[in-house]
């Protein structure tokens, strides 16, 4: 016991702290790294010590203490325990949540074995130091819900102080990897983790809840700059918590802008660069954050600079409807097209040979970027595709058109037509023959697309079946006919013989011949 017999001197921890978080990290350092001082140290604040807070953080150092071994043994056969042990039952001078749950969680620390405890020597236990902890814990939490913070001035009631206290000397961690989402929940972590300070925003940083992070990131972008010391220490949480991808990319993106306003820019820069590595938000922004600084970026990291030379380069590759296009207005796109992507080309075929090396730094995976890279250029090569494709359809369409309209147009200048459609309907369907030959002129053609040829060949579909039924109703009215062709030769223009010949196979089906002869080149009109 003569090793853990001396008080230390004053000068071992500080009488004054900047802020709650200090106090605590002060006493945990102090029992880590000098136990065999600083368990008398402890000891004699919790004898001596009026102010529960520091007598809290005596008994909570006296389980970090009990990590080595030899200390652990040098507790075991101190009557300091029994003390302890009554203060667990709240049999202490000033015992309350905070203080039981500290002394349960010190006797466990130490390891005083349950049958010990049971003993009335041992402090006479009846149930678990685990149980006894976690009931005090889980009623704390409950009361979250119901506790409230602030009273009619807009004060802080004793209540919730109190509260607030027990939360942060006592299982803090455990009060930040709670599930909670409540809005007295929100309140008090943040309460919480600005009393703490750089020791909050380490704690929330590591908790599993994303509302603890977004609360830890916050404080963090408070206090990062408020001096070199928490700055550095800031900065390596940041970093870690960064390129965790198990946390919520928007998160990420939080710590990313913290880290980007640190003063050393070369460790900026290396941090950030590692994001170019990252899916599409991440990626973009370290492209937004790095644009800045480009040619420091080249001197500190020269593939990260290649890579986002590549990302940094912007182009806009607008895909209208190709079927709406004309020809002259295909090969436009297309020209604009072919030289975007030699420049994509050159620098994502850079970029893709800088990411490997990058990678293999930071030991991440380049595949993401690669990947991102040259979908790029697959991006562009199928726009290009596209629209040669259409060039092809649109001019096979238009080539359509053009055929049958040159066909209606030589056949229905012809006289065999006009003997079958003289009268009104001839001059009618001249009228449609004459609105199709206008769109055989090329200037106009060239400012036809493929939608328009389609519909051109619809039309003329549909103009070619009336022609067609109109002629099978003829066929039908054979009298009718015979007035009609005799009406033609008192105009001259059948011949004499010509009605010999009709009276003479009228009954012998001279349509049927008249038909196939004459209206044969009709039927062929493609489509």
């Amino acid at each position: 016991m003569s090793n853990l017999s001396n008080i230390p001197g004053g000068g071992d921890l500080p009488d004054r702290y900047r802020n709650v978080g200090e106090q605590i990290q002060a006493f945990f350092d102090f029992a880590e790294n000098n136990p065999d001082h600083a368990v008398p140290f402890f000891v004699n604040i919790w004898e001596t010590q009026a102010s529960l807070t520091t007598r809290v953080l005596a008994l909570q150092g006296l389980g970090v203490a009990a990590k080595h071994y030899h200390v652990k043994e040098a507790l075991a056969d101190w009557d300091v325990l029994r003390d302890i042990a009554k203060e667990v039952k709240g049999k202490g001078e000033v015992s309350n949540d905070l203080t039981r749950w500290a002394a349960a969680s010190a006797l466990e620390a130490i390891g005083y074995c349950q049958q010990s405890l049971q003993h009335l020597e041992g402090g006479g236990f009846t149930e678990p130091l685990d149980r006894i902890r976690r009931e005090i814990r889980d009623r704390k939490l409950a009361e979250i819900k119901i506790i409230q913070r602030l009273n009619s001035r807009r004060e802080t009631t004793a209540e919730y102080e109190r509260h607030l206290e027990f939360w942060l000397y006592g299982p803090v961690d455990e009060l930040l990897n709670d599930n909670d989402s409540s809005l007295n929940y929100h309140d008090l972590i943040r309460d919480v983790i600005s009393q703490l300070h750089g020791r909050g925003v380490c704690l929330g940083l590591m908790s599993p809840n994303s509302i603890v992070q977004g609360t830890a990131l916050r404080q963090a972008e408070l206090i990062f700059k408020e001096s070199a010391e928490i700055e550095e220490y800031l900065h390596g949480l940041l970093e870690d918590f960064l390129h965790n991808s198990n946390h919520e990319t928007s998160l990420r993106i939080n710590a990313a802008e913290i880290i980007n306003t640190a003063t050393d820019l070369k460790r900026r820069l290396k941090t950030l660069s590692k994001l170019l590595l990252e899916e599409t938000e991440l990626r973009n922004t370290a492209v937004r954050l790095l644009n800045p600084y480009k040619q420091e970026l080249a001197r500190v990291e020269s593939d990260a600079y290649t890579v986002l030379d590549a990302l940094s380069f912007e182009y806009k590759l607008d895909q209208p409807e190709p079927k709406s296009l004309t020809i002259p207005e295909i090969e436009n796109w297309l020209s604009s097209a072919n030289q975007l992507q030699n420049q994509i080309t050159q620098k994502f075929a850079a970029a893709m040979i800088a990411a490997a090396p990058l990678a293999n730094k930071y030991s991440q995976s380049a595949l993401v970027l690669k990947q991102f890279l040259q979908n790029q250029e697959v991006e562009i090569g199928d726009w290009i595709q596209k629209l040669n494709n259409q060039k092809s359809q649109t001019a096979n369409e238009q080539s359509k058109v053009e055929s049958n309209q040159l066909l209606l147009k030589k056949h229905f200048s012809s006289a065999s037509l006009r003997l079958i459609f003289y009268g009104s309907q001839w001059h009618e369907y001249l009228a449609q023959v004459d609105k199709y030959k206008k769109i055989t002129n090329t200037d106009y053609n060239n400012n036809f697309n493929y939608n328009h040829f389609q519909q051109q060949l619809s039309e003329l579909l549909l103009f070619k079946e009336e022609i067609i039924s109109d002629l099978d109703q003829r066929s039908k009215k054979g009298g009718d006919d015979v007035e009609v062709l005799f009406s033609l030769m008192s105009l001259s223009i059948l011949p004499i013989w010509g009605y010999f010949t009709y009276l003479s196979f009228i009954y012998l089906g001279i349509w049927v011949s008249i038909l196939v002869f004459f209206l044969s080149p009709i039927v062929r009109i493609q489509v």
